[in-house]
């Protein structure tokens, strides 16, 4: 869950494309980057999408079996997380138990790439999957209710969050400089038709890494005013380079350009008193935290992508010589003083 004061910084920038196919089916693709500056800030636990519906709205629930039959959650998972393949891919939410009864489908497939993926894994090879994924599915809040409130069964079914949740958990492993690529379904039809939609559509749940080669990637101008140098930037997250930001400081009305989104966020050093035989000691012992609350920051937009370290070839500069002090801080170890290329010199 996000927090407000914390001591982890997000180096995750996350793209979702909607497409509408027709028939009330909906292709969501998400493209997932991770750039963290240090080497050990790896994510491997990617539950999206998340979401759910509302309880009194579509209250009857069924989870795909292996053979593809609607079966009731609670006689395929009698907890609340089941392996994706013990179902059959796809899960329900339902106004009535009548066939054309108003439904909505979430079609996430079974891990067509399991196999494929931890055999690059035990190889030593590029990859993105480790382990099965997780489908995860309960009434939000639920737990709380014989604990906190007593007369629960008596009480009107809205009096509690009125919220049915469900969640992919992707065993994905997300290391920096890593991109990865997943897409699923929503199917958005009368009970009948959208068990055969979603039957039909789990084979096309995909998901891979992504690898953006410098020569086929697009470079996109960046004019931020009169008298300002242009300058381009990658439009993809090319091997080796950092995202570049547009923000605005809220207070002063200061535009900078930066590789750091927290770069107006309040931050302080802090002591955690982790004992240097900890195995995250260096991450812990380096920490500051962050006051998300205080923030002055307006994140206007996201620039593109610049090189690190320079290239071999063309005519690269840093971006410290094309922006002064006022645009461009003095660097740091997050705030990157980055190889651009000028719109003016070929």
């Amino acid at each position: 869950l996000p927090q407000l004061r914390t001591v982890h910084r997000s180096p995750v920038l996350f793209y979702c494309q909607t497409r509408d196919l027709g028939d009330g089916v909906i292709e969501l693709t998400w493209v997932v980057h991770n750039f963290s500056v240090r080497g050990d800030v790896v994510f491997d636990y990617l539950n999206a999408p998340w979401g759910g519906t509302r309880v009194s709205s579509l209250p009857f629930h069924y989870v795909s079996s292996p053979s593809g039959e609607p079966r009731t959650r609670e006689r395929l998972m009698p907890g609340n997380t089941v392996n994706v393949r013990a179902t059959g891919g796809w899960s329900l939410w339902c106004a009535s138990e009548a066939p054309d009864s108003p439904s909505l489908a979430f079609v996430f497939g079974r891990d067509k790439r399991l196999e494929e993926e931890t055999r690059k894994a035990a190889e030593g090879k590029p990859h993105v999957q480790f382990q099965p994924s997780l489908y995860r599915q309960w009434r939000a809040g639920a737990p709380m209710y014989a604990r906190r409130w007593k007369d629960w069964r008596t009480r009107p079914a809205n009096t509690f969050r009125n919220y049915d949740v469900a969640t992919v958990v992707r065993k994905f492993r997300l290391a920096p400089g890593t991109t990865i690529w997943t897409r699923c379904f929503l199917v958005v039809n009368r009970k009948d038709r959208a068990i055969e939609l979603a039957k039909s559509l789990v084979d096309d749940v995909d998901y891979g890494l992504l690898r953006f080669e410098a020569a086929s990637t697009p470079m996109i101008p960046v004019t931020l005013g009169a008298g300002t140098p242009a300058f381009e930037v990658f439009a993809r997250p090319v091997e080796g380079t950092m995202p570049l930001f547009l923000i605005q400081n809220t207070q002063t009305g200061r535009l900078v350009v930066t590789t750091d989104p927290y770069i107006f966020v309040p931050r302080e050093k802090v002591d955690l008193g982790v004992p240097r035989n900890h195995p995250h000691y260096d991450y812990y012992s380096r920490a500051y935290g962050y006051a998300m609350d205080r923030s002055s920051s307006d994140w206007k937009r996201l620039l593109g992508f610049g090189y690190v370290e320079r290239p071999e070839g063309g005519s690269w500069v840093r971006l410290s010589s094309l922006l002064d002090r006022s645009r461009f801080p003095a660097p740091d170890a997050y705030h990157l003083d980055i190889w651009v290329k000028p719109t003016n010199r070929r």
